[in-house]
């Protein structure tokens, strides 16, 4: 049975396939369930950030605690930008759909003022009309 200890030494000297096959699929399950049932599928990228991120630091890891440690820091992190990502995308949106909301009800006042505006104007004698049209 493989260790912690034999999957750090294999990560250390590139070796990857024993992390593949034992700590990814914890790893992929600790950040879907971080990412909860919205976001679970940046799971994998996060987990394959991990990795790449502690790939390059493979040599500079201690002991496997510390390589273990470094990965589920890693995956947090992650989960944390995504959050704060969307959360930002989500007031932007609710900002975007307010301003929209609003700019379209200014246009229907607008729509109708003219409306009212111009059945006025056809309520005036011939004469007062054309006077009112090259006025304005």
């Amino acid at each position: 049975m493989e260790t912690d200890s034999q999957i750090f030494l294999e990560f250390q000297e590139g070796k990857i396939d024993l992390f593949y096959k034992k700590m990814y699929p914890q790893l992929l399950s600790y950040a879907i369930r971080q990412l909860g049932s919205d976001f679970s599928f940046w799971a994998e990228d996060c987990v394959q950030d991990s990795f790449y991120k502690a790939y390059e630091h493979r040599v500079e890891f201690a002991n496997p605690f510390l390589f273990k440690s470094y990965l589920f820091s890693c995956i947090h992190n992650e989960i944390i930008s995504i959050q704060r990502h969307n959360e930002a995308v989500g007031h932007y949106m609710e900002s975007k759909t307010n301003e929209e909301s609003e700019e379209f009800v200014n246009s229907i006042i607008e729509q109708e003022t003219l409306d009212i505006l111009y059945d006025a104007i056809k309520a005036l004698p011939e004469n007062l009309q054309t006077l009112f049209k090259l006025s304005y």
